[in-house]
């Protein structure tokens, strides 16, 4: 597997993991515990997914700071390199 795939499924791990923590707290909203784990989920989530953006470029067009466009040249996250 490639440096950009792993790299991609630890954004897509770290992805999963919030929007579960996030499910957690719609049920137990004063979980003191699970919004910790919330907000290390999240932290987690960011740095990844910026580590992504810094070597291979933005993954969504929000993330698109420049002013061209070429980001749209690189593999969709889907398509496999290979």
């Amino acid at each position: 597997m490639k440096d950009r795939e792993k790299m991609m499924k630890k954004v897509q791990m770290a992805d999963f993991e919030l929007i579960e923590a996030n499910l957690y707290l719609d049920v137990y909203p004063y979980c003191q515990k699970a919004l910790e784990y919330f907000y290390t989920a999240r932290d987690r989530a960011d740095y990844l997914r910026k580590e992504y953006e810094e070597k291979h470029g933005p993954l969504t067009a929000n993330a698109n700071q420049g002013c061209d466009w070429n980001w749209i040249d690189s593999p969709w996250p889907w398509e496999c390199e290979g």
